[in-house]
Order: structure tokens, then C-alpha cells, then sequence
């Protein structure tokens, strides 16, 4: 393997960066990055005010049996999707970028059939659940039952649609593949809740996701239309190959690392908030959580574009312009987070007020908490996590990200009935930090990378 940590020459390096900056820039005068981190914010934005209008219609109770739903849902995204999608970024961006079509095509036939099938049995195990344990989840909160049985309709079209956006992130159309799920279908949400707020009535949890749905439909369709449209005349072509053992072999190790990504994620936080204290403190948990996007739409918007390039440049073995790459990353990160977290410490008691209601001002400490976890990951974690998944060291992630689960599990387990929300938030801060400590080592001894840019 090429020393990685051996620079090159002084005129080499500013090659070097000219050419990833025109490979992140793409055509025209703002850049993939750019662009996608305008969808991003967008998006945020967007997403913001529909849980607000939400949070404020239904109330602390009813928003949380929203969210708790949502959340189960994006549970069983890891097993309805097998983390497909994000071996898409790695091989079918691979492929094209090798001009390797008929291993492009195969992929994606392949991908397509097997979360088509997937998520549909998922679901149905779903409304099974929702349906024999209705009374126990009644218990809960009364919309929940009704609430889970819609929710396994919209986990089937979320998979199909995160699916088809992976598909056009390989292809190198950033905006096109973030737009259905990051604008069109929070806007069609929040509108559509809106005016039926306006015609006097308001909608229940159950109605609101069954809106979810059909938002999330419209992305699925716009997104096939643009995927039909961006192929390659190469990619439609050529005779299909396949690697199953390959492509089903990285899927293991990514539906590992999901499974304990979930655990360690405010997905996970909500639905242990839900079960073992009530809907209210899970609407408040949620309220929080939603202000720490604004900490992850840079990471998201920058990591998007950055995985496909790891991939490519590790299969080229050319570990000079990963390193200087993943530098790059984490100071845009920083750029764009750190100023974020200092607003959200010095303000957040007044966002949480203003926004949601003067009863969610009681979500200020997880909001501190959850902010500083956030800030970490997005600095850390998640380029680490991507610098092992895209470069064939996904069994090694699945390691590390699955004792940080397994940690913050018994955290959980042990400080929510102790501390409520607050002892919720602290385990998935600790595991956070450790992951990410963990995961900077791994690569330093195994790879020869460095994360942070001074190193």
C-alpha cells in the first residue's frame, strides 16, 4: 500500500486540492457541495416549521406519539432497507466510476428487488405486531395502535425512496437525489397540515403520517423519473453481472453497524423515552432533537458528496488525496457546525419557547446535552465512519459502532429511570464520545489517515 502520510510536493498539493475541488464543484459556478448543502438547509428549514406547525396542533402528547411511531419506524428501516442504500454509494459509484456497466446494472436490479421484497415483509410483520399488541400499546397513549399500523405503509415507500436517492448520489446527482426527501416531501407535510389546521379541524397522529405517506409517494415517483433520466446509455445497455457474494457480504456488515447506529441514535433515545416514561416527555425529547439538525445538515450535505469520492479514491489506492480530502471535510464541518453549537448553548431555552411553546422550554438541558454529541459525531464519527464502510473495513466499523451501542444501551437502560430525559441524553453522549475516540485510533494505526487536520 502507498505510505499514506507521506505528503507530496508543495506544487503537487495544490494540484492535488484543485482537482478534488473540481471533482466536489462538478460544473457550473457553485459546486455539488455548495448546492447540497443549500438543499440541506433548505430542508431543514422546511422540516423545522412542519414539526412546529405539528408540535403546536397536537400537542406535547400527540406530537410525541408522532414522533415515537416515526421513530419504530426508522428502526425497522435497517432491516426493511438492509442498509442497501449505502452500499450504493460504495458500489455502484465504484462501478461507474471504473466503467464497470454490466456490475452497474446488475446492482441495481439486484438492490431494487431485494428492498422491494424486504420492506414489504417488515411491514407486514409491522401491522401484525400493531394489531395483536393493540391494547398494550393503547396503554401508552390512544392514537399509538392506529399510529403503528399506519407507519408500516410509510416505512415500505421510505425504503423504495431512500433506495432510489442512493441510486442518484452514485450517480453524481447530489441535488436531484436530496430534493424529493429533503424539500418536496416536508413541504407537501407541513402544507397540507397547515390548511387542515385552517379548515378548523386537527388531524390525529395516525392522519398525519397517512399525509407522511402520501408525501413520501410523490418523492418515490419523482425520484424513478429522474433516476430513468440520469443513466448512462452504458448502464441500460450492458449485459447484467453480478458479485451476490460481494455486495451481500458488505450488506451484513452495514445492516451491523445500522443496527447499532440506531441504538445510538435519537431514534433509539425516543423510543426508550416513549416506552419506559410517556408521550409527553417524548414530545419534549423530540423538540430538542429537532433543533440539533441544524448541527447536521452541514456534516450531511459535505459527508454526501465526500462518500462517493472515498470510495473512488480508495479504489485507486490513492491514499495521498483521501488524506487531504478528509481534512478537507473536517474543517468545512467545523466551519460550519461550531458556530451553530454556541448559538444553540447561549440561546436554545429562548428557540425552544418561541417556537414550540413555553412547555418545551423544559427540553433546554437535552438540548445542551444533545447538541454537544451531535457536534462531535458530525466533526468525528461520521467521517470516520465513512473512511472505514467505503474502504472495505465495514466488519471492523460494525466492531466499534456495536460496543458503542452495546454501551449506550446499558447507559440508557440505567440513567433514564434515574435522570428521565436528562440521563437519556448523557448515554448517548458517552457513547458518542467513545465511538468516535475509538474510531480516530482504528484509522490512525490501521490506515495510516488522520481525521483532524493538525495531525
Amino acid at each position: 500500500m502507498t505510505d499514506p502520510v507521506t505528503p507530496p510536493p508543495r506544487g503537487a498539493l495544490a494540484s492535488l486540492f484543485e482537482q478534488v475541488r473540481e471533482r466536489i464543484a462538478g460544473e457550473g459556478v457553485t459546486g455539488s457541495a455548495f448546492r447540497s448543502f443549500v438543499v440541506n438547509v433548505g430542508g431543514a428549514g422546511i422540516s423545522f416549521i412542519g414539526q412546529v406547525i405539528l408540535a403546536r396542533a397536537l400537542g406535547e402528547a400527540g406530537f410525541g406519539v408522532y414522533l415515537l411511531a416515526l421513530a419504530c419506524m426508522n428502526a425497522a428501516s435497517v432491516l426493511a432497507k438492509m442498509e442497501l442504500d449505502g452500499t450504493s454509494t460504495r458500489f455502484l459509484a465504484g462501478y461507474i466510476g471504473a466503467e464497470q456497466w454490466g456490475h452497474a446494472r446488475g446492482y441495481s436490479t439486484w438492490s431494487r428487488r431485494v428492498v422491494r421484497w424486504t420492506s414489504l415483509g417488515v411491514a407486514s410483520l409491522g401491522v401484525a405486531i400493531a394489531w395483536f399488541w393493540r391494547d398494550d400499546f393503547a396503554r401508552k397513549h390512544e392514537a399509538l395502535p392506529a399510529a403503528l399500523m399506519v407507519v408500516c405503509g410509510l416505512l415500505v415507500m421510505n425504503a423504495q425512496m431512500l433506495l432510489n436517492s442512493s441510486h442518484l448520489q452514485a450517480l453524481k446527482r447530489y441535488v436531484q437525489s436530496q430534493v424529493p426527501g429533503l424539500i418536496l416531501r416536508p413541504a407537501l407535510l407541513a402544507t397540507t397540515v397547515g390548511l387542515w389546521i385552517l379548515l378548523g379541524t386537527t388531524p390525529s397522529p395516525a392522519q398525519v403520517i397517512a399525509i407522511n405517506l402520501l408525501a413520501t409517494t410523490s418523492a418515490v415517483f419523482l425520484l424513478q423519473y429522474w433516476l430513468r433520466r440520469a443513466r448512462p446509455a452504458e448502464l441500460t445497455r450492458a449485459p447484467m453481472a453480478f458479485e451476490k457474494p460481494r455486495w451481500i457480504s458488505a450488506a451484513k456488515g452495514l445492516v451491523t453497524i445500522g443496527i447499532a447506529q440506531l441504538v445510538i441514535s435519537q431514534q433509539s433515545d425516543l423510543i426508550v423515552v416513549g416506552w419506559l416514561v410517556g408521550a409527553k416527555e417524548t414530545g419534549l425529547y423530540g423538540a430538542a432533537a429537532q433543533f440539533t439538525l441544524l448541527l447536521q445538515f452541514g456534516q450531511t450535505s459535505i459527508s454526501f458528496v465526500a462518500a462517493p469520492l472515498i470510495a473512488e479514491l480508495h479504489e485507486q489506492k490513492n491514499y495521498v488525496r483521501l488524506q487531504h480530502l478528509v481534512r478537507q471535510v473536517f474543517v468545512a464541518n467545523a466551519a460550519i457546525g461550531l458556530p451553530i453549537l454556541a448559538i444553540l448553548v447561549a440561546f436554545g431555552h429562548l428557540l425552544l419557547r418561541w417556537s414550540y411553546g413555553p412547555a418545551f422550554e423544559a427540553a433546554y438541558p437535552v438540548l445542551v446535552i444533545l447538541s454537544i454529541a451531535i457536534t462531535t459525531a458530525a466533526l468525528v464519527g461520521a467521517t470516520a465512519g465513512f473512511l472505514l464502510t467505503m474502504t472495505e473495513y465495514q466488519r471492523e466499523a460494525a466492531w466499534i459502532i456495536g460496543g458503542s451501542a452495546v454501551l449506550n444501551l446499558v447507559l440508557t437502560l440505567i440513567l433514564t429511570p434515574m435522570y428521565g430525559l436528562i440521563g437519556t441524553a448523557i448515554a448517548t453522549l458517552c457513547a458518542t464520545l467513545a465511538r468516535s475516540g475509538v474510531l480516530v485510533w482504528f484509522i490512525r494505526r490501521r490506515m495510516g489517515l488522520s481525521v483532524f487536520p493538525w495531525a
